[in-house]
């Protein structure tokens, strides 16, 4: 009977410190905090769009940067005040000091270790005026947290920067440890010279949706510049987001 009293105290405390522990692992992942990063100098008529739908569509504890420059701060700041105000607690800004970046002046940038002088979280988030997250899938994100860097996959290679989830320590340390040729800052950080975790191109499709067409995506970049007629109706209809930014970016 003593065997038997004390098998089943051992279950009960087993069982408590269990739930025990789960929950406070779970309290501390929502704790944890995250961010998006959007570079924009110009008065882009898909910024307002592309600011409410990640700050709705990302967790509270994800927050959003906004890098703008001296010709839009204006821009910038009415769209905070006005159609991003209840959740202005979320927002940072930056001033870039630029009046616009080239393309060249942008791979620049995003390959130095200046920039990420302003990431101040482990895990963040790449967008772009062009790029919006899938309302329906949003919950997708949780599959690919654990990766160094994931974005729409190419023919060859993970993938796309434009939309791209990218761990901070890793980048810092393929800046310190490889040599960047002229090419784009997503090759370079897509391709390195050191170990990249990285999801394979069938994984990575769900993810994010550029040239290569998935049912399912979290979130998708200028699809209609990639896509067949046929898949970029299908998507329209999967990612309802989708058609108003690519109205926005016409």
């Amino acid at each position: 009977m003593n065997k038997l009293i004390y098998l089943l105290l051992f279950i009960v405390f087993a069982i408590v410190l269990f739930y025990y522990l789960f929950n406070n692992r779970s309290k501390e992942g929502f704790n944890e905090k995250y961010t998006a990063i959007i570079v924009e100098p110009r008065e882009h008529k898909a910024l307002s769009f592309v600011l409410k739908n990640a700050l709705t569509n990302l967790p509270n504890n994800w927050n959003i940067v906004i890098m703008y420059g001296n010709k839009n701060k204006d821009f910038v700041m009415k769209i905070i005040d006005t159609d991003l105000s209840d959740y202005r607690e979320r927002i940072t800004t930056k001033n870039l000091n630029v009046d616009n970046l080239t393309i060249s002046e942008y791979n620049d940038l995003l390959t130095s270790k200046e920039f990420y002088d302003n990431v101040p979280t482990e895990i963040f988030l790449i967008f772009q005026t062009d790029s919006v997250i899938c309302n329906e899938n949003k919950d997708l994100l949780d599959d690919f947290m654990k990766y160094d860097y994931v974005g729409a996959p190419w023919k060859d290679a993970v993938g796309n920067g434009g939309f791209s989830l990218r761990r901070k320590s890793k980048v810092l340390e393929i800046i310190s440890k490889c040599k960047r040729g002229k090419g784009n800052e997503d090759v370079y950080f897509a391709n390195p010279c050191i170990s990249n975790f990285k999801p394979s191109i069938e994984k990575a499709k769900t993810f994010s949706v550029e040239g290569y067409y998935s049912d399912k995506s979290f979130g998708v970049h200028k699809p209609w510049a990639y896509l067949d007629e046929e898949e970029l109706d299908k998507k329209i209809k999967q990612c309802s987001p989708l058609k108003q930014l690519w109205e926005l970016n016409s």
